[in-house]
């Protein structure tokens, strides 16, 4: 995953190799399902060329695990119950479309 720019906004980059393509179709039909929710990861585009499939999706200031375990990371104000509530509704959301 790497940083790029879609529609002048910055997003994450996933670069997926050939052998992986039918996961990553998955990925995107999932992600394009479960686009409604606050809590869930925003989808933008899918482009492919003959080395790699890129999908590009919501770039997020840092990871769970960046979150917990870096004492010295920005939290932006995100209390960690706040943070359980986000996640557990977005994953509240996922299962309710069976994913």
């Amino acid at each position: 995953v790497c940083r790029g720019t879609f529609d002048n906004r910055d997003v994450a980059v996933k670069r997926i190799l050939p052998e992986c393509f039918s996961f990553a179709d998955r990925e995107v039909q999932l992600l394009r399902e479960s686009d409604e929710h606050p809590n869930v990861i925003r989808y933008f585009c899918t482009e492919k060329d003959r080395q790699f499939q890129y999908i590009a999706i919501e770039l997020c200031a840092a990871t769970l695990q960046e979150y917990v375990e870096q004492k010295a990371f920005s939290h932006h104000g995100l209390q960690p119950i706040a943070l359980l509530q986000q996640t557990t509704s977005g994953l509240a959301y996922l299962h309710s479309l069976s994913i």
